[in-house]
């Protein structure tokens, strides 16, 4: 309940997206607090609703205001998460990749007034394959994927490439040191993260993932905890002292 009233400490318009929350009509623009000053989201659908309230209100994927770094958001969907990333720090920088046709014209109007700080990149994202793949869109979005599933209702070709490939045009974009990954990628994730050679993922400082097991299956040296039943927040372990960019 207490998480519930968050609406209306972080939603300047709450009751707009409440009703939209209860009916799904619709793809209404709201406006965020962040700790950089206003933001607008276009929502595409209800789907979109639910994954706002994870990420802005209830915080999934926590992120310090504190420091700055870069996140390689794979898995950006309509750019609620990037959005997030990007509004903690004024010198925060993202590197998106999304593969949906629909869900990269809502991705281009959310991330447009930060086009100095975030990058897109329209591909997917695998473990080791490179090419056209058949790709399996879900009508709603937030399901599309590589792998054939129930909520697929078209199957499209989308250029695909390996994790590791993606991390190294990540460092160069983001231009920093202080890394974060964010994945999101429809059953995939642990496959994708355990293909990365130790010196590709040592990289980052920080990795949220969207699945259990992750965290345990990456070996000594990380940290796991895991926010709301199902999102992984696996934290490279520091010396004494050191600061963390989550929080």
């Amino acid at each position: 309940l207490r998480v519930a009233w968050r609406v209306f400490r972080v939603v300047k318009d709450p009751w707009v997206y409440l009703r939209f929350l209860a009916s799904g009509e619709g793809s209404p623009k709201i406006r965020a607090r962040t700790p950089i000053g206003d933001v607008a989201i276009r929502l595409r659908n209800h789907e979109a609703a639910r994954t706002f309230f994870s990420i802005f209100v209830r915080e999934d994927y926590p992120l310090s205001p504190h420091s700055a770094c870069g996140v390689l958001d794979v898995g950006s969907n309509i750019g609620i998460s990037a959005l997030y990333f990007l509004s903690r720090h004024r010198e925060n920088r993202v590197f998106c990749v999304e593969p949906d046709p629909a869900n990269l014209s809502f991705l281009e109007e959310n991330l447009a007034p930060y086009e100095d700080r975030a990058m897109k990149l329209a591909q997917a994202c695998s473990a080791d394959q490179t090419g056209n793949l058949d790709f399996y869109v879900a009508r709603d979005g937030k399901y599309s994927s590589l792998l054939p599933n129930a909520h697929a209702h078209q199957v499209i070709q989308v250029a695909v490439r390996p994790i590791r490939e993606l991390v190294d045009e990540a460092t160069v974009l983001l231009g920093t040191d202080s890394l974060v990954m964010k994945i999101d990628i429809e059953g995939m994730e642990k496959r994708v993260l355990l293909s990365l050679p130790e010196e590709k993922l040592g990289q980052f400082r920080t990795i949220f993932v969207e699945g259990i097991g992750v965290g345990e299956a990456l070996g000594a040296g990380w940290d796991t905890r895991v926010l709301a039943g199902y999102v992984e927040m696996i934290e490279r372990e520091e010396a004494p002292g050191s600061e963390r960019l989550t929080g």
